[in-house]
């Protein structure tokens, strides 16, 4: 049973009381399922003992909530008897519709933050390809190319204006350089070969116009070193040519006046600056 007590007093709430109005209300399970459905509560009323305490004592509501897993918070409500002491214990069962609706919305904008994330980074992925990566990549093609084939024809500037465009032109101009002066060596060397040939033919045609003359033909570098000398030489001094190659060609000239006379000319003349040797 639930009792009410209240003194009676006057309309203006002031005694001393004339008396004292006690009502009471037998609590059946019909009446709680009357209160469930005009409150829209789910609670229910259960007599407790004396001894028994709520969650947490020291509340000023004397009102206890706890959670019962991450769905549920049950909240409980001491309601004293006539006496002072604790008489029932009020208590219901709140689905935490709120709370389960905040995971929900974490869960989704986790979830959309991780897509969001994931669709940045493949649209950077896809500028950096196209914009570096793929770039480079043709340019580190055309190099290699370069120097496989040798062949400096072809353009690596695609028309851009940021620095990989700067890097492809520098390298066309390279490219344009390396080709220029290569075609500028080969001319070089086709002209020094045509030469070298030519001077092969015609020493060739000396040495056998020398080889079938009776005089004496030396060819005798600018300090006086015998290079080559012609087969009359054993007739005229009696020494084989390939006795003589590589020797001074002072060696070879008397001890008289007139070799006296020769060397003091070839000290004179500015192209002569070697020691001249003793003849042995």
């Amino acid at each position: 049973m639930m009792v009410a007590v209240l003194p009676i007093l006057t309309t203006e709430n002031k005694g001393p009381a004339l008396g004292t109005m006690i009502m009471g209300r037998i609590i059946t399970p019909d009446m709680k399922r009357r209160l469930r459905e005009q409150t829209q509560v789910p609670f229910d009323i259960k007599l407790i003992e004396n001894t028994f305490k709520l969650t947490d004592p020291e509340s000023d509501t004397k009102i206890s909530i706890t959670e019962m897993g991450k769905s549920t918070l049950v909240a409980g409500m001491l309601v004293p008897d006539i006496t002072g002491k604790s008489g029932f214990l009020l208590e219901t069962r709140l689905p935490r519709n709120i709370l389960a609706q905040g995971y929900a919305a974490m869960a989704m904008a986790r979830n959309a933050i991780i897509l969001t994330g994931l669709m940045l980074l493949g649209l950077l992925l896809w500028l950096m390809a196209a914009t570096i990566v793929k770039p480079i990549t043709r340019l580190t093609g055309h190099v290699l190319v370069t120097r496989e084939t040798g062949n400096f024809v072809g353009k690596c500037y695609g028309g851009r204006k940021d620095e990989i465009g700067i890097l492809e032109q520098e390298f066309d101009r390279l490219l344009e350089t390396v080709a220029a002066q290569s075609r500028e060596l080969e001319r070089e060397l086709g002209i020094r070969k045509r030469i070298a040939e030519e001077l092969k033919e015609n020493l060739k045609n000396n040495r056998l116009l020398a080889e079938n003359l009776k005089d004496v033909v030396a060819a005798i570098t600018p300090d006086g070193f015998i290079q080559y000398c012609s087969p009359a030489i054993v007739e005229f001094s009696g020494h084989d040519p390939e006795d003589i190659f590589g020797k001074h060609s002072f060696q070879f000239i008397p001890e008289n006046d007139d070799r006296l006379k020769l060397i003091d000319m070839v000290e004179e003349s500015p192209r002569w600056e070697t020691a001249v040797p003793s003849n042995s």
